[in-house]
């Protein structure tokens, strides 16, 4: 299981470091329900990769259209 956290997951600070978004607003993202997360044993917020992934692709794809 531990390990399962450590590559499926990602901590908050590492998945606003991908986003480029502060902690709190990726802890929104996270109540919101839009990046899917669950909790550490020690009760650490962890973010599902894959959906961390898939809104920093959105971002990047919505970034490219305002610029180009």
């Amino acid at each position: 299981m531990q390990e399962d956290l450590r590559t499926r997951y990602v901590g908050l600070t590492v998945a606003a470091h991908i986003l480029g978004l502060s902690q709190s607003t990726v802890r929104l993202l996270a109540d919101s329900g839009r990046v899917r997360s669950t909790r550490d044993p020690v009760g650490r917020r962890l973010l599902l990769r894959e959906d961390v992934e898939r809104i920093a692709d959105e971002r990047k794809h919505s970034r490219a259209l305002v610029s180009g």
